[in-house]
């Protein structure tokens, strides 16, 4: 499937891109915590004018249980 082939290319060009001595780095945690609610303002604005809030809530709950495992 399509995706699986854009998962291993994706993975071989962090491989090149570290050979040529990018290292790879954790963003802040701070950094983190503001994007999450720069993210979560965004998804609040749009709800109910983009998408309905409850597939809002049905994708967010899903996303949490697939980050949890």
């Amino acid at each position: 499937p399509l995706k699986q082939i854009i998962r291993i290319e994706e993975e071989k060009a962090c491989r090149g891109i570290q050979r040529r001595g990018v290292e790879k780095q954790a963003p802040p945690p701070d950094l983190l915590i503001k994007l999450q609610k720069i993210s979560q303002e965004s998804y609040d604005k749009y709800a109910d004018k983009v998408y309905p809030r409850q597939l809002l809530g049905k994708i967010q709950d899903k996303l949490k249980e697939f980050r949890s495992r």
